[in-house]
């Protein structure tokens, strides 16, 4: 690395990435049941052990939370396996799924999917060996592994589960909370997060205030934009950032270690004219199109522009302001709304701003709320309303942002 750029170095070899067993398989499976338990009830858990000594009942997940768990993983691994007994060790459900996937070997992961159907993407197990291959060096130094997302979506399976394996180091998962996370921080020196937890990470007192340095600790951060701010701030404190580009269709794509710096690509990513493609080991062109604007600097180096589809995240799931306002829109008394992502000081949700087509209009603001909680999801619906007489725009005419509170 030379002033804070990253070199385009050289991939390991295939035959030192880890490949899927029995036991990756088994923390697959209870990343979902987790997953679907939180879901239910954000305060309930699964103790690994118990998962991988115990029963399904053993482990208290319900009916609904196995039938999710059954889905997603014949969705996940192409499979077809019988439906796991309540009483049977959750294990035998994971190396039958393992079983009869090496018939396959390929993995499909899903789009959020926050605006229609998630979208399934599949690759080949040799596809994901190759991403994996030219991530290891870049955290080879590593010895222990901080895990905050889940095992199932392709992030959290590249570099929360396969990566550690890889390297050959312990990976403990841990729920993304920052207070949980920061306790635990001291004993690892390889952190997988993404940027809304390392966004609240940054402001706990113990950071701001009681560290004086987290020099030995590399941060891995993907699936949205890291803020500015928040990659000043871990540098202040001596941690080594990676902040990785990519997507369910594409896996990791490219990185940087500095927000002012340009994306790197990977070793086994090519710039193609005004793209980029994905280069197999037997030389075969895979496709891989970002959702974002390219603006190359040479052919291993460029920033990333707009993103053409206009989505932003919300605890880490894609959103479209601009469908979100058209659907709000469709509420009675709704003139005109626009939609966007809270400024950092505002939070870490949308807000709408709202111009009613009649100004005397009382309850407008509360059939706006049940509207949105009939037609959008929890992670679409704004945390802020604002009323307006008309949009707000700049001297221009172009619009502009607009200060709420939740």
């Amino acid at each position: 690395m030379e002033d804070g750029v990253i070199k385009a170095g050289q991939a390991w070899p295939i035959d030192a990435v880890a490949s899927l067993d029995v036991d990756t398989v088994a923390k697959i499976v209870f990343s979902m049941a987790s997953t679907q338990l939180r879901a239910k009830d954000p305060l309930a858990s699964i103790a690994w052990p118990i998962f991988a000594n115990g029963s399904w009942d053993a482990c208290g997940v319900s009916d609904a939370v196995l039938q999710g768990v059954y889905r997603d993983a014949q969705a996940m691994f192409q499979v077809e396996v019988a439906y796991p007994s309540r009483l049977a060790p959750c294990l035998d459900f994971a190396r039958d799924v393992f079983v009869q996937w090496q018939r396959c070997r390929t993995l499909t992961f899903f789009t959020s999917g926050s605006t229609g159907t998630p979208k399934a993407c599949t690759h080949t197990e040799e596809e994901l060996r190759l991403e994996l291959a030219s991530i290891a060096p870049l955290v080879a130094h590593a010895t222990k592994a901080l895990v905050t997302v889940p095992l199932h979506h392709l992030f959290g399976f590249t570099f929360g589960l396969m990566l550690p394996k890889t390297l050959g180091i312990p990976g403990t998962m841990l729920a993304a909370l920052p207070t949980i996370v920061d306790a635990a921080i001291d004993d690892a020196d390889l952190l997988i997060a993404i940027p809304l937890l390392l966004d609240k990470l940054v402001y706990l007192r113990s950071w701001t205030i009681g560290r004086q340095s987290l020099a030995s600790l590399t941060i891995v951060s993907s699936t949205a934009p890291l803020p500015g701010k928040t990659f000043q701030e871990l540098g202040k404190r001596g941690c080594h950032v990676l902040e990785f580009v990519g997507s369910s269709e594409t896996g990791a794509v490219c990185v940087r270690t500095s927000s002012a710096d340009p994306f790197t690509l990977l070793p086994h990513v090519l710039r193609s004219g005004d793209g980029l493609v994905r280069v197999s080991q037997a030389g075969a062109v895979l496709p891989c199109a970002l959702m974002d604007g390219i603006a190359f600097q040479d052919d291993r180096h460029m920033r990333l522009l707009e993103r053409m589809d206009r989505a932003v995240q919300v605890a880490g799931i894609n959103v479209f302001p601009r469908c979100i306002a058209t659907v709000l829109e469709g509420c009675k008394g709704v003139r005109q709304c626009l939609v966007r992502l809270m400024r950092p000081d505002e939070g870490f949700r949308l807000k709408a701003f709202i111009v009613p087509e009649d100004p005397t209009d009382q309850h407008l603001l509360e059939r706006v709320r049940c509207f949105a909680k009939t037609h959008l999801t929890p992670v679409e619906r704004p945390a802020s309303y604002t009323l307006g007489a008309k949009a707000p725009r700049n001297a221009m005419g172009k619009l502009r942002d607009w200060s709420s509170k939740p």
